[in-house]
């Protein structure tokens, strides 16, 4: 008898096949299998060999019953989990990404951002959906609006308790569809984005075009042709340089600039053996080079910034204006010591556009605040006025919710940059922060309240370091500083740019692959949700 029941098949219902079923499921989702593989014959001989009596489900099955059921519990977990965490939080931020399939079809994708009240962030993909048609601004606002509702938050509710804000990037009917009058939220633009925008303006005023475009000829050439690509490896091995493949420059990815000058340049030596086998007008000369070098000087720090401001672990709208302050001063540092260098025209030019972008961010009490209210940054780039400014804005949101703010109150266990430390200082991002960790001491407080008086004690605390956790650092503090606690959870918990959240979707194109494109738009909303919430 129990021979005989090794050999019979599961039943549909067995705990264990239901297991399996379950993780299929998953795996189809997490890596972007096609829902064919339990008809591919490799698949077929592994399940048989890791348990012969599981019998796999059918495709229909599968597309009809099983990932929407898996989608439907997913969602009614985040949706309770959401609704627990709205009831303590003081602000949610909300990133969008609009991106077409193989398919040829348009969806939209939304995410929130918050920090709850045990100082803790939290990144959610709400949802995947549907958007066929013209996507103006009107429409997208409109889509946008329903999508939220489904999680049962208003933007448009004026007497809402939590502060809502969008971050997005600059395009134009994205632009337009958050300026709906009559909106209850902020609209904060990517600052990854912004920064692009700069380096863009930069390229195209200072002649960059043609170097660039010799570059991108070259890596070309080496990533397509075999027989070239074979000679690079054995240079390199030669050479003993790292087997890295050039990097090919895309217009719509960002850093994509530094990141084929700076593999270029690792690999200059086997480039400069190999290349005369190639055409003449490839070719790079020695200022070329020269030229190379300054850019990815130039550009190293905005390379760091986009992956500080990419991160999902951390606070990132308070960085924000060091960040901007910093690149600022490394540009200025660069344009000083270093007289008729190649790369001179680019570092201006990219200086001007910076300021030019940038400095509606200086003037915004939401950065502002943000700077004010992380322990690694508070005040560090402000002058004696611009920290007055900002301690009037901090007082006043703090004032907003002082007699309301008993859902904290037990959560759980700058002058200008000198000339001497830039000199002293190499092109990492937070070097120069690294210098500037202490604060200056406020001059004596002219308090007029214990709110006041409560900022200028935390204002004269020393600054923690630049990569240490803002939120531990909370966590550990919040009782020193309980009128403060409000003004932590609404402005910590804004992401600084939407860049990971379009990372994440830029991986939405291998939900419709080659083996995918006859996927529903329904399933693709379910696929999609599963992979980001799983």
């Amino acid at each position: 008898m129990k021979s005989m029941s090794k050999s019979e098949k599961f039943s549909a219902n067995n705990k264990k096949a239901k297991l399996i079923t379950e993780r299929i499921v998953e795996m189809i989702a997490l890596d972007y299998q096609p829902i064919s593989i339990v008809e591919d014959y490799g698949f077929k001989r592994v399940i048989a060999a890791a348990e012969d009596r599981y019998v796999l489900p059918s495709r229909k099955l599968l597309s009809q019953k099983l990932i929407p059921e898996l989608y439907a519990n997913k969602k009614k977990l985040l949706m309770t989990e959401i609704k627990m965490d709205l009831e303590n939080i003081k602000s949610i931020s909300f990133t969008f990404d609009l991106w077409s399939s193989q398919a040829q079809q348009s969806y939209i994708s939304l995410t929130c951002h918050y920090l709850t009240n045990k100082f803790k962030l939290k990144n959610k993909t709400l949802g995947c959906s549907y958007f066929p048609g013209e996507h103006t601004g009107n429409a997208i606002y409109n889509k946008i609006k329903t999508m939220i509702a489904e999680w049962n938050i208003e933007i448009e509710n004026s007497n809402s308790n939590i502060s809502i804000f969008f971050v997005t990037d600059n395009a134009r009917n994205i632009s337009s569809a958050l300026s709906h009058s009559g909106s209850n939220f902020e609209h904060i633009s990517c600052t990854a984005h912004t920064l692009q925008l700069a380096i863009d303006d930069a390229v195209k005023e200072s002649n960059m075009t043609d170097l660039l475009k010799r570059c991108k000829a070259i890596v070309t050439h080496y990533n397509h042709s075999n027989i070239a690509s074979e000679r690079l490896t054995e240079t390199q091995k030669r050479l003993n340089l790292a087997p890295h493949k050039l990097i090919q420059m895309v217009n719509t990815r960002w850093n994509s600039i530094y990141l084929m000058l700076q593999r270029m340049l690792e690999q200059k030596d086997a480039i400069l053996i190999d290349l005369p086998k190639i055409k003449k007008g490839q070719l790079l000369f020695a200022r070329d080079w020269n030229m190379i070098k300054s850019y990815v000087i130039l550009l190293k720090p905005v390379f760091e910034a986009t992956k500080e401001l990419s991160r999902e672990d951390t606070p990132t709208l308070s960085m924000v204006l060091p960040i901007i302050y910093t690149i600022e001063a490394k540009l200025n540092l660069f344009l000083t010591s270093m007289t008729q260098n190649p790369g001179t025209c680019f570092a201006e030019n990219l200086l001007r556009s910076m300021c030019k972008r940038f400095d509606v961010y200086k003037e915004n009490k939401i950065y502002i605040i943000a700077m004010l209210v992380d322990p690694r940054f508070k005040g560090i780039m402000l002058n004696e006025y611009e920290l007055s400014q900002a301690k009037s804005y901090i007082t006043s949101e703090a004032e907003k919710y002082r007699y309301n703010d008993e859902i904290f109150s037990q959560p759980s266990t700058s002058d200008e940059l000198l000339t001497k430390e830039l000199e002293n200082s190499n092109y990492s991002l937070w070097d120069i922060l690294h210098q500037r960790s202490v604060s200056k001491e406020s001059t004596t407080a002219t308090s007029i309240n214990e709110v006041t008086i409560e900022i200028e004690n935390y204002l004269k605390l020393k600054n923690i370091d630049p990569t240490a956790d803002p939120l531990k650092w909370w966590e550990e503090n919040y009782q020193t500083f309980p009128h403060l606690l409000p003004v932590i959870f609404t402005f910590l918990g804004i992401p600084g740019t939407s860049v990971c959240r379009e990372i994440l979707f830029s991986g939405s194109g291998l939900t419709v692959s080659s083996r995918r494109t006859r996927l529903s738009p329904f399933l693709v909303e379910y696929l999609v949700f599963l992979h980001n919430n799983l």
